[in-house]
């Protein structure tokens, strides 16, 4: 049995918490998307302007996957070390 103040238990609750975190910002992403895609069908569609947008919406989206994870990693990484 693990104690709830063991270095052991520290990293594990750590690792879970950088799993979490990864997924959630791989959720995050995908709802802005979602959302952002419906927004965009509500527009009249202007060849230019609504590839621009779904252009913005992929960088973003990205953006918001690479940041989380760079997070996990770092949380992750951290945990292992103690």
């Amino acid at each position: 049995m693990v104690r709830e103040s063991s270095p052991r238990h520290r990293r594990v609750v750590l690792r879970v918490v950088a799993v979490i975190l990864a997924l959630a910002g791989v959720g995050i992403a995908l709802v802005f998307v979602r959302l952002s895609l419906d927004w965009s069908d509500s527009l009249p569609y202007e060849s230019a302007a609504t590839e621009a947008r779904y252009i913005l919406f992929i960088v973003v989206a990205v953006a918001i996957v690479v940041a989380s994870m760079v997070v996990a990693i770092v949380l992750w990484r951290r945990a292992g070390r103690r």
